[in-house]
């Protein structure tokens, strides 16, 4: 994946559900045209998708190549990659809890306006377990 000095994408497939962790990953609109076909198929369909969205979409223009995603390109990868439900992780480290919740918000108001209602938006916190 693009992040200084490199980065892996994980997918698990299993019993006809998918899982996939890609943090410490920058997605960009000009990263993502060139994923080949098998890229783009690797991340297609998942029911879970854990991904980096360290950054609002402003101060990912101002890190761009730091390594780090925005929170409304991931939910944009998420919609492109029919993904189901989407958790945003990898928060930046000088947020606070308020801050999150003003990123949650956004992420869903974002999604909505592209007039979908997937994927569902969960935000990663210690101790968070989900089922697939």
């Amino acid at each position: 994946m693009k992040h200084p000095g490199g980065s892996m994408a994980y997918r698990f497939d299993e019993n006809g559900k998918c899982f996939i962790f890609a943090t410490d990953a920058e997605f960009t609109a000009d990263y993502l045209e060139t994923f080949t076909p098998a890229q783009n198929a690797f991340f297609s369909g998942s029911d879970l998708l854990v991904i980096d969205s360290q950054y609002t979409l402003d101060e990912a223009f101002k890190k761009f190549d730091w390594g780090h995603t925005s929170y409304t390109m991931a939910i944009n990868c998420a919609m492109k990659w029919k993904t189901s439900r989407l958790v945003l992780t990898h928060h930046e480290p000088a947020y606070y809890d308020e801050k999150l919740f003003t990123i949650k918000t956004n992420a869903v108001e974002h999604r909505n306006a592209m007039d979908e209602h997937v994927p569902e938006i969960i935000m990663a916190r210690e101790g968070l377990s989900l089922k697939i």
